[in-house]
């Protein structure tokens, strides 16, 4: 699950987003679910740098194609459905760090210039079988620390795999037999534009699977 830290260095900006990520669970207290079996595992860099060292850059953004890829295993205890939602959250590092800003670990100059808010980050969630909400298309969050995007999240219907109909699959199963519909692969883009205080920012981004 992804931690993201971010630099802004020199005189113009530089981003740099580390991701790591990572819920406590996945299933805490479950009855559906056997939280024994069941597990999220997210692969791909532990650390992403954003660094904007160029015009171009700092105008047009920096897209980071799949960075991420989230794999989901889930398992029904015996004779129940286990039904399951995945989130995604983000926060800063908090202490003296507002709650709508990426944490400052350094910064260059003598402006004044404000650091970049959590909802400078776009993030886009995709698979084979275009089972997350909003599959595709490019999301920011909540300028606010802990706020959250939704990836499965179908609080009224039971959708099991093996359809690949782009339905949100959320019932037990595994992307070992149906690696299109337990497969999430994650888009990042940040556009700073001439805005924000060079420096050296962070933030996280972690993902939970959680029953329902």
């Amino acid at each position: 699950m992804p931690v993201f830290k971010c630099f802004l260095s020199l005189l113009l900006s530089s981003l740099v987003l580390v991701l790591k990520g990572q819920c406590n669970g996945p299933f805490n207290g479950a009855a559906n679910c056997d939280p024994n079996l069941s597990e999220i595992q997210v692969t791909g860099n532990s650390s992403i740098d954003f660094n904007f060292d160029s015009f171009q850059k700092i105008n047009g953004g920096l897209v980071l194609n799949g960075v991420s890829v989230v794999r989901i295993k889930t398992f029904n205890n015996p004779a129940l459905s286990c039904k399951w939602n995945l989130m995604m959250y983000i926060s800063n590092g908090g202490g003296a760090t507002p709650g709508n800003e990426w944490e400052t670990l350094a910064q260059y100059g003598s402006g004044a210039a404000p650091a970049p808010l959590l909802d400078l980050i776009e993030v886009r969630v995709s698979n084979p079988c275009a089972t997350p909400i909003n599959n595709s298309n490019w999301q920011t969050f909540t300028a606010s620390s802990g706020a959250s995007l939704p990836i499965i999240n179908d609080v009224l219907n039971y959708n099991p795999p093996g359809t690949c109909s782009g339905t949100q699959v959320n019932a037990a199963g595994s992307y070992l037999g149906n690696y299109g519909e337990y497969t999430f692969t994650i888009d990042y883009r940040i556009t700073p534009g001439f805005v924000f205080q060079p420096g050296r920012y962070n933030l996280r981004i972690t993902f939970c699977l959680s029953e329902m």
